[in-house]
């Protein structure tokens, strides 16, 4: 295979600095949990609704001691501004939206790619005259993610492209001690002041039966349903096109309407296992074509 970039990663907080490249970037972290160099999750943290309590109390003081004289619809609309409850920026109409596409080159240098843990390996191949990005870890965990505005009214369909050729072994969505994927798609939505995010994530999963839909592991302020749209080894080494409808998934795991959508993420993990995985990407796209 021909590489044509490739990238390796270490975790952003080892040596306190950050990874991201871009404001607008900047909500995504948000929206998706970073554990740090040492391993540590607010998902698998008891003390994670301790530092949000925290968290949003220092901001709170922090916006009533520069607005004291202020009206208090003032400090409440300062105070969304500064957690990233601002707009998510201009949306994107037609009758196509693409995600990633042919020039993947291009892709890999304007996408996120916040390391999670241990290392991150992306790179973009050559698959059978196609390029493709190829993500693999090693006991680690990493993420390719693009902040985008997608109108679900008019392109409903997410279709994807993709491909597993390395499987964690024993990984499980539901068990946070085997909590790992080659090959997670997660797509993220708009939320209000007071509630928690919703992501739902779309999953090829080493065990868990395809079809399942269920909680799955995210930090407290995030609200994140998977589903398993492809299991185990029997599609290895097979390049597959899933495609999903957006608004019906949401609507049922959710029960409620969406409007758009502000992120999409490529994750991939193995640390918990402690084992391999890698799995390749070529297209990714919402359309308002059912088939």
């Amino acid at each position: 295979m021909s590489q044509t970039l490739a990238g390796r990663g270490e975790a952003p907080f080892g040596n306190g600095a950050s990874p991201l490249a871009s404001p607008d970037l900047r909500r995504v972290r948000e929206f998706i949990n970073v554990p740090t160099q040492g391993g540590w999750s607010p998902t698998h943290d008891p003390k994670s609704l301790l530092t949000t309590i925290q968290l949003f109390w220092f901001l709170l003081r922090l916006v009533s001691s520069r607005f004291t004289s202020k009206p208090v619809a003032l400090k409440i609309i300062y105070l969304a501004l500064l957690i990233g409850v601002g707009g998510e920026g201009s949306i994107c109409t037609g009758e196509e939206v693409i995600v990633l596409d042919k020039r993947k080159t291009k892709a890999l240098a304007e996408w996120d790619k916040p390391v999670l843990f241990g290392k991150g390996d992306w790179k973009v191949v050559d698959d059978a005259g196609e390029q493709a990005i190829k993500l693999r870890t090693e006991s680690s965990s990493f993420a390719l993610e693009k902040s985008i505005t997608v109108d679900l009214k008019r392109t409903p369909y997410l279709e994807w492209e993709w491909k597993v050729t390395v499987l964690p072994t024993g990984g499980h969505f539901a068990s946070p001690e085997a909590d790992d994927q080659a090959a997670q798609l997660l797509v993220v939505f708009p939320k209000t002041f007071f509630e928690r995010r919703k992501v739902i994530t779309y999953i090829w999963d080493p065990t868990a039966p395809k079809g399942t839909i269920a909680a799955g592991a995210g930090p407290i302020y995030l609200n994140v349903k998977a589903i398993v749209v492809e299991s185990g080894y029997s599609q290895l080494d097979k390049w597959l096109i899933q495609k999903r409808n957006v608004l019906e998934d949401f609507r049922a795991v959710f029960g409620v309407t969406p409007e758009r959508v502000v992120a999409i993420r490529l994750q991939i993990n193995s640390q918990h296992t402690k084992s391999d995985a890698e799995a390749f990407w070529k297209t990714i796209r919402f359309t308002s074509e059912r088939d």
